[in-house]
C-alpha cells in the first residue's frame, strides 16, 4: 500500500512540474506602443508605433486599427499591415470622414495573441463651403479676381477686397452674385473716387467702408460714391510719416483707430480719427530679422488688451508687440512644422490666433495661447477642392464661430467651422 501511495506522488509531482513547465512556456504577447498621429488631412492620417519586445515569439504581422469608437481592435476592416518583427513602422489611414474624431491603435500579433499598444485619437479636418467667387477669375459680378482682404458684417454680409477687379464686392449672405459698392462700374477706376488696388477692407456699425489702396485708406461714408482719403496720400508711394507704400493690412478698433501693415515700408504705422499723419508703433522702417525689425508685414490684428500682432511674412513669424514697446516678441515661428509664409492674422476673443499660410503648404493654423501649440484647422496641401487653399490670404470670423478665409489663388471666400 505504501508502494503505491508513494508512485501516486510520484505521479502527482511529476503531472505539477509538467504543467508548470508547460505554462512558463507559454507564449507571450508582444509590448508595443502607438506613435500620436502627427500628420492628418481631411480623409487621410498618419501614425504608426514601436514593437519594443516581441515577448519570445516572432511578430507575424503589424500596423495600426482604427475606428470612430473607443478601443478598436484587429476585427475590424480600418487596420494596416505594416510588415513584422521587432522596431517602429509607420501607417497611413485612408478613407477617413471630415471633422470626425477617430481613435487609434498599433497592435502587434504573434503565437500567443494579438496585443494593443496605447490608444491616441485626432479628429480630421472639415472642409469649406464656397460663399463668394470660385467661378474661374474674371470680373462678372459671381466672379473675384485675385481677392486679398474680407470683411464681415453683423448681419453675414461678406465684403472682399477684389484686388484685380478694383473693387469691393459685397455678398449677401446665400447670394451667388456679389455687388460692388466701392469702385468703378465700367473697369476703368477713378484715381479720386475709386480704389486702385484694394487690399483690406472694414465695414463700420454704422455703414461707413473703409478701403486699404495701393499708397492710402479710403473711406466710403454710407450711400456717398465719393470717398475721404484719411489715411496716406492720393498723390503717391512714400515713407514719410503721411504717406504708405504698398500697404497690405488693415485693423480698425472700436474708437475708428486704424492700423496698417506698412509692408513697403516694414511698419505698422497707427492714425488715430482726423489725423494727418501716422505714428509707427511697431517696426524701425528698416527690413531686419531682429526683434525691432520686420521683413514685409503682410498683416495687423489688435487684441482686446490693445497688443498688437503682426504677420511677419519675410521672417516666417507673428511678432507680438505692447503698447509703447521699441521691439517685439516672437510668438509664432515654427519652421519646422511648416510655418511658411503667414499671410493673415486674427484672433479670438480666448486670445487664439488664426493665421493663413500660403506654405507650402497652404493651410490655417491655429495658435492656442493657454499651451502655446500650433494645429492646422483647414486646409492639407495645396490645390483647388474644398478641403485645400491654393495662397490664403485674408480671415476673419462671424458672430456664429464660422471663419471666412479669401482662397486667392482660386478666386473665392471659403467659409469653414473649425
Amino acid at each position: 500500500m505504501k508502494k503505491i501511495l508513494n508512485s501516486i506522488l510520484i505521479s502527482f509531482i511529476f503531472l505539477c512540474l509538467a504543467a508548470c513547465k508547460k505554462e512558463s512556456s507559454s507564449p507571450k504577447l508582444a509590448t508595443l506602443i502607438t506613435t500620436d498621429v502627427y500628420s492628418f488631412g481631411t480623409y487621410v492620417a498618419y501614425t504608426g508605433g514601436e514593437v519594443l519586445s516581441d515577448g519570445g515569439e516572432v511578430v507575424s504581422s503589424k500596423g495600426v486599427v482604427w475606428s470612430t469608437s473607443p478601443n478598436p481592435t484587429i476585427v475590424l476592416n480600418t487596420k494596416t499591415n505594416d510588415g513584422s518583427g521587432v522596431g517602429s513602422f509607420g501607417s497611413e489611414l485612408t478613407g477617413l470622414n471630415p471633422s470626425v474624431t477617430y481613435y487609434v491603435r498599433a497592435y502587434a500579433t504573434n503565437k500567443g495573441g494579438t496585443a494593443y499598444g496605447n490608444e491616441v485619437s485626432f479628429k480630421t479636418l472639415g472642409i469649406g463651403t464656397t460663399v463668394a467667387g470660385g467661378n474661374d477669375m474674371g470680373s462678372a459680378a459671381n466672379q473675384l479676381k485675385n481677392p486679398v482682404g474680407l470683411f464681415v458684417d453683423a448681419a453675414g454680409a461678406i465684403f472682399v477686397a477684389d484686388g484685380g477687379n478694383n473693387r469691393i464686392q459685397k455678398w449677401a449672405p446665400g447670394a451667388t452674385t456679389g455687388t460692388t459698392v466701392a469702385g468703378s462700374l465700367t473697369g476703368i477706376p477713378n484715381v479720386l473716387t475709386d480704389p486702385l488696388s484694394p487690399r483690406a477692407v472694414y465695414v463700420h456699425t454704422n455703414g461707413d467702408i473703409y478701403v486699404l489702396d495701393y499708397a492710402r485708406v479710403l473711406k466710403y461714408t454710407a450711400n456717398t460714391s465719393t470717398p475721404v482719403t484719411v489715411a496716406g496720400k492720393n498723390t503717391g508711394q512714400g515713407s514719410s510719416a503721411s504717406e504708405l507704400r504698398e500697404p497690405r493690412g488693415m485693423y480698425i478698433d472700436a474708437n475708428g483707430t486704424i492700423y496698417i501693415a506698412d509692408t513697403g515700408n516694414n511698419r505698422i504705422q497707427k492714425w488715430t480719427p482726423g489725423a494727418s499723419v501716422g505714428i509707427t508703433v511697431a517696426g524701425t522702417g528698416n527690413s531686419g530679422t531682429s526683434a525691432s525689425e520686420f521683413r514685409m508685414p503682410n498683416d495687423v490684428y489688435v487684441a482686446a488688451d490693445g497688443a498688437i500682432y503682426i504677420a511677419d511674412t519675410g521672417n516666417n513669424r507673428i511678432q507680438k508687440w505692447l503698447a509703447g514697446a521699441t521691439s517685439g516678441t516672437t510668438v509664432i515661428q515654427d519652421n519646422d512644422n511648416n510655418f511658411y509664409g503667414p499671410m493673415g492674422v486674427y484672433g479670438d476673443s480666448s486670445g487664439n490666433l488664426y493665421i493663413t499660410l500660403n506654405g507650402p503648404p497652404s493651410v490655417v493654423r491655429k495658435w492656442t495661447a493657454s499651451t502655446n501649440k500650433l494645429s492646422v484647422v483647414a486646409g492639407y496641401q495645396s490645390g483647388n477642392t474644398a478641403d485645400k487653399f491654393n495662397n490664403p490670404k485674408g480671415i476673419f470670423p462671424d458672430s456664429n464661430g464660422n471663419w471666412y478665409i479669401v482662397d486667392a489663388g482660386n478666386n473665392r471666400v471659403q467659409k469653414w467651422r473649425f
